[in-house]
């Protein structure tokens, strides 16, 4: 029986990845390439320890959302969204909020929103 798991998983994944659209894969490689980017940043910069803490979690689970995405599933979805909106308001607040991350959020946003419903 384990090895009619093994078999069956080449064919879940290639039906997972005809299923999903170009854009989420795009959208899900240049966001773990940002992930990538932005570590070593909040690292460098002075900034309170909470925050780079905060700023540690958020890359984290914006990357596990990115491997759920890859899979199609709506929980990454729904996890990416709320990452991103928490961390907006903190971003807000902190007074480090630019106007090109927070149109590039929204972009990812709506690309997502748009493919929701044909997640599992």
């Amino acid at each position: 029986m384990a090895e009619d798991e093994i078999l069956d998983r080449p064919e879940e994944i290639s039906r997972s990845a005809k299923r999903r659209p170009l854009i989420i894969t795009i959208l899900c490689v240049l966001g773990f390439l940002g992930c990538i980017g932005s570590l070593p940043t909040f690292l460098t910069i002075h900034l309170p320890l909470w925050y780079k803490l905060f700023l540690v979690i958020v890359v984290l689970l914006t990357c596990i959302s990115f491997v759920g995405l890859l899979k199609m599933k709506k929980w990454a979805a729904f996890l990416y969204i709320g990452t991103v909106l928490i961390e907006l308001v903190c971003l807000i607040f902190m007074g480090h909020l630019n106007f090109t991350n927070t149109i590039v959020t929204w972009v990812y946003i709506l690309v997502i929103a748009t493919h929701i419903k044909s997640m599992d």
